[in-house]
């Protein structure tokens, strides 16, 4: 069995990012937001940015639990 070397890039991470980037720099440079729509932005990049982080947890587990099932199958 070969080995499938997959660089997958997860885009949640990056909308997280641009939204609280571009967030920061609309509030900074063009015009101060409203607060409830800044924090609004905020929380919904930090969101976004977790659920991100929770799929690439998973998938770093679940190619784990694959590495150690191919080593015992080797290894009978």
């Amino acid at each position: 069995m070969q080995k499938q070397n997959k660089t997958e890039v997860n885009w949640t991470l990056w909308i997280g990012l641009l939204i609280l980037v571009l967030t920061e720099l609309i509030n900074s440079k063009v015009w101060t937001l409203p607060k409830a729509l800044y924090i609004i932005l905020i929380a919904s990049s930090i969101i976004v940015l977790m659920v991100g982080l929770a799929f690439d947890v998973k998938k770093f587990l679940d190619l784990r639990k694959e590495n150690n099932n191919n080593r015992r199958i080797n290894y009978k």
